[in-house]
């Protein structure tokens, strides 16, 4: 697995999210494709174009996300398997059935030239990027707006269906508000068989189906509360009381209704310890079975916390 690159909007010649058309694809461009200043690009491509349209291809699976970036302060997101132009493609996912259109990514709660900071990590395969649509400060804040992209590691499915295991987590709703859209909800844990808005994978388990809803879990934390991971109340003591060390899990793609285990969300870990307990991009070492591990901490909004893993697994 790879080491991811982190990419900020404090870097050198670093690009501009605003909230005019164009400026998503502009920055996807420069993490993904091109590079800038001192950081070499993630190792995607970017095979078809339009007027504020994009697809990019992975260079993993080989699968496409596609970026609809006409419109002020919200872009468009969609997975496909394979495209053949810029709005042509083979199972989009989601389905045009669920969301028209595509899942949503805020750019910023103001249609102007206003620069809104942003971090993303990216490997040839996976990008998480966050954007903070609501301030101008990269810190730790209401208003996060969130896309995840990638394939799930250690498959379940074996090496028939690895490559129907490409995955899209992204924002639901259509607010250009400054809402929370805390990865409490979003990337990190949530409840046993609920489907959790905004996550889907390319396929079934089956290889059938398309856009398939998942929900996540971590083996680790499951209890009573299962929504883990940086609780705003009712989390883990920190530091945990018998081993005095921050407890961390991997994250789980499950399958809604069968349930079916598909594989780990790569990159991010779950945290079971109270947010609040930690600040926002401070980062850590991994002891034990972890060690050799680095992870940067991340407030994904009011009242959720998670990690990630900066020493690979991406």
């Amino acid at each position: 697995m790879a080491v991811p690159i982190e990419y900020r909007s404090t870097d050198g010649s670093a690009p501009v999210v605003t909230g005019v058309a164009g400026s998503l694809i502009a920055l996807l461009d420069a993490i993904l494709v091109n590079g800038y200043g001192a950081k070499a690009a993630a190792g995607w491509t970017k095979p078809y174009t339009g007027t504020n349209l994009a697809a990019f291809k992975n260079g993993g699976n080989g699968h496409y996300l596609r970026i609809d970036d006409t419109a002020t302060q919200m872009g468009r997101c969609t997975l496909y398997e394979s495209m053949t132009a810029v709005s042509t493609g083979l199972y989009p996912t989601p389905t045009t059935a669920v969301f028209s259109g595509g899942l949503y990514m805020r750019k910023s709660i103001t249609a102007d030239a206003t620069a809104r900071p942003w971090i993303c990590w990216a490997s040839a395969k996976h990008f998480l990027l966050i954007i903070k649509s609501s301030i101008t400060t990269l810190v730790a804040s209401a208003g996060d707006s969130q896309l995840m992209v990638g394939e799930l590691s250690n498959t379940q499915c074996g090496p028939r269906y690895d490559k129907l295991n490409t995955f899209i987590i992204g924002g639901a709703s259509s607010s250009t508000s400054a809402v929370t859209e805390d990865f409490n909800t979003r990337c990190p844990v949530s409840a046993i068989n609920i489907a959790v808005s905004g996550h889907y994978l390319l396929f079934t388990h089956t290889g059938i189906t398309p856009s398939q809803a998942f929900y996540k879990n971590s083996l680790q934390f499951l209890g009573p509360n299962v929504q883990t991971s940086g609780f705003a109340t009712g989390g883990a003591t920190y530091p945990e009381p018998v081993s005095g060390a921050l407890l961390v899990d991997q994250i789980y793609a499950n399958e809604v209704d069968d349930p079916a285990t598909r594989g780990i969300v790569p990159g991010i870990w779950a945290i079971a310890h109270v947010y609040s307990a930690f600040t926002s991009f401070d980062t850590f070492s991994g002891t034990g079975t972890l060690a050799g591990k680095t992870f940067t901490l991340v407030h994904g909004g009011l009242t959720s916390a998670f990690a990630v893993e900066t020493s690979g697994g991406w």
